[in-house]
């Protein structure tokens, strides 16, 4: 194994922390920050075998893969899940999504509302994603078997990559995969809700 001088350097401080964590006996926060590390741990040995592996959090996990996509690439999304909150106040998920699209990444995203009190609280978050070319469409929940579909999920065809919380889990896990089938599976899925849901357009005044 040849590591670089900066893998090097990154390896001996990873090492540092872990001791001192360690050292630190039951301290509450440490024994988190150990646990995480774990978790991470885990996650490499799987996706270094290209095999399905857990993340936390659906929201920074698409924004971190968004970031790496270029121009022509394709981003299709689907927001079963719905949270106003994560759209309107992490300005750094929303504003990725609007930069990619600008760059030229395709980026089609269906939202499935629970209601339409939540479809008029994410109006403004779509006017901004439309008016950055990105496809925007919307369907609700009551409008279809929402217990075929996952909950939310990406499919980005170029990197051979999808994101996917699966169908009814009431403690969403989120996984990632570079499976074939499971692409295929979730694009499939994509396609049927694309039939279901309608194109958003902003209102002109």
């Amino acid at each position: 194994l040849s590591l670089s001088t900066e893998e090097q350097k990154d390896g001996y401080e990873l090492m540092l922390f872990l001791h001192q964590l360690r050292n630190n006996g039951n301290n509450a926060s440490s024994v988190l920050a150990v646990g995480q590390f774990n978790h991470a741990k885990h996650a490499l040995s799987f996706a270094s075998g290209n095999a399905d592996f857990r993340v936390n959090d659906i929201a920074e996990t698409n924004k971190t893969l968004l970031g790496i996509l270029s121009a022509g690439d394709t981003f299709d999304g689907v927001s079963m899940l719905v949270d106003p909150d994560i759209w309107r106040y992490n300005q750094g998920y929303l504003n990725i999504n609007i930069r990619k699209a600008k760059e030229g990444v395709k980026i089609r995203r269906i939202f499935v509302f629970d209601n339409k009190g939540q479809f008029k609280s994410m109006i403004g978050v779509m006017d901004r994603l439309v008016k950055a070319k990105t496809e925007v469409f919307w369907c609700m929940k009551n409008d279809l078997d929402f217990r075929e579909f996952c909950q939310d999920f990406t499919i980005v065809k170029e990197h051979k990559v999808s994101v996917h919380i699966p169908v009814q889990k009431t403690n969403p896990t989120v996984i990632v995969s570079n499976s074939d089938e499971q692409i295929n599976n979730l694009q499939s899925q994509f396609s049927k809700l694309l039939g279901s849901a309608l194109k958003y357009e902003p209102k002109t005044t």
